[in-house]
């Protein structure tokens, strides 16, 4: 636990910044994060480099699950890409459980929750 709050408290603000700070202390390259969250390489830089770009909030959190984030870590990026967790919307719900309760799994894992109630992958699409 004090890895991960030396980390959350010297994240910046901006998202961009954060990512590139977390992927740095996760050890995680632009290819591996890609390759794990079910995006592109392209996708990541972007994130990562362009301020303007808004991310979905279920690509941010196949980025979280992609690195297997702390919740605390996980929600820090979330706030920082400007979304919330709506929790009169069972996908928000979901996305919830999965940086909660489900981070260690796969984002096949969670992608395959997520098919078997209806609902679109976390990615695959962007």
């Amino acid at each position: 636990n004090a890895e991960i709050m030396d980390l959350y408290g010297k994240l910046p603000r901006s998202f961009g910044a954060s990512l590139k700070m977390v992927m740095t202390w996760a050890e995680v390259t632009v290819e591996g994060l890609a390759e794990e969250a079910l995006l592109s390489a392209k996708t990541i830089q972007r994130m990562r480099n362009d301020s303007a770009y808004i991310p979905e909030l279920k690509t941010v959190v196949a980025v979280c699950i992609g690195m297997h984030l702390h919740p605390i870590i996980s929600r820090h990026l979330i706030d920082a890409a400007g979304h919330t967790f709506r929790y009169t919307v069972d996908e928000h719900m979901m996305y919830d459980f999965f940086i909660t309760s489900f981070y260690t799994n796969s984002i096949h894992e969670c992608n395959e929750l997520l098919r078997a109630r209806g609902y679109s992958e976390l990615s695959g699409q962007e």
